[in-house]
């Protein structure tokens, strides 16, 4: 039997959703960590002496030996603890989620020897839009002309060159609050200087068009839906026509280079076709929903990304037993 723990927020549908199924679908063993709630619903023990433990407590209450597990999905993991009466002042509520994430962190990189979904660090820089956009750049997709800053100049002129419109997007943005992508005119970045000087923003050229794709990446196995709205966000209208896609073969090769290349196992990438019908490949997110996709489209993603956590278990045991060593 595998056994695989999940690592995410107290309230998040999509650890649920694949920890039922991977119980009572596969009959792996997943084990449920709130990284948000650990103050409430989890524990941990770590010691370096003659015992060697490393156990952490799940959200149900069951204690886990952390070198036992075969995958971890590193799914929700940076949000401060939730409100608890045990702790009143800011101070104390930072450092105990500080304590907690740290302590989470260091147990698993100390003695985790699975698969990772998807390691820390690549999470990170694989998220990174200025990053990520040129490897999808050195794979082959057109990807939209970019500026990233805080020069009112330099962004001025940059929207003047595109025609007086760009797209204005959050490069992290806040846990606080949803942002939305919008479309600005000269005018209107004009009359934001003070705004625009205060941190950087990413600024792009608008990429026409109705024709979206959310594609679903669980390693090698690309799960696209199309999705046709006139919005230049279409998460502000899920009442827009959803369906399973089919791209061809040759961008899911280019799609899988880009986790490759992101040293990444899974990612949910976004992209979208001009009015030209060019493939315009705009982000990616690491850790993405992708079970509303489900719901919309009727597409089984739930059992699809299980059973894609239980081929990478098999992958990884097959390299280890040819002395590979690949994670």
């Amino acid at each position: 039997m595998f056994t695989i723990a999940i690592f995410s927020l107290e309230l998040d549908i999509h650890a649920y959703a694949i920890m039922d199924n991977l119980r009572k679908v596969h009959g792996v063993k997943c084990h449920f960590v709130a990284t948000n709630a650990t103050v409430t619903h989890g524990g941990i023990i770590w010691r370096n002496d003659c015992d060697n433990k490393a156990l952490l407590r799940s959200y149900e209450g069951e204690w886990f030996n952390v070198e036992e597990l075969d995958l971890i999905w590193w799914r929700r993991v940076n949000q401060p603890q939730l409100e608890t009466d045990r702790v009143n002042d800011d101070i104390s509520k930072e450092i105990v989620t500080n304590e907690w994430k740290s302590s989470l962190l260091g147990i698993i990189l100390d003695k985790f020897k699975g698969v990772w979904v998807n390691k820390p660090h690549t999470d990170l820089y694989g998220g990174n839009k200025l990053y990520h956009l040129n490897v999808a750049k050195d794979v082959g997709f057109r990807v939209p002309k970019t500026l990233i800053s805080q020069d009112f100049n330099a962004v001025i002129e940059f929207c003047d060159k595109l025609g007086g419109e760009v797209i204005v997007k959050k490069l992290l943005g806040t846990s606080l609050r949803p942002l939305v992508t919008l479309k600005l005119s000269s005018t209107d970045l004009r009359a934001a200087e003070e705004a625009i000087l205060l941190c950087p923003a990413m600024y792009q050229e608008v990429i026409d068009g109705n024709t979206h794709l959310r594609v679903n990446c669980f390693g090698r196995n690309i799960h696209p839906i199309l999705i046709e709205a006139n919005r230049l966000d279409w998460r502000r209208d899920l009442s827009v026509p959803f369906k399973e896609y089919r791209l061809e073969d040759e961008w899911e090769r280019k799609l899988y280079q880009i986790l490759c290349k992101l040293d990444l196992r899974m990612g949910i990438m976004d992209l979208k076709y001009n009015s030209d019908g060019d493939l315009v490949w705009l982000e990616i997110n690491t850790q993405g929903q992708f079970l509303f996709g489900e719901a919309l489209t009727g597409y089984d993603l739930t059992n699809s990304f299980s059973q894609f956590l239980i081929q990478s278990i098999e992958e990884h045991r097959v390299t280890q037993k040819a002395g590979c060593g690949v994670v």
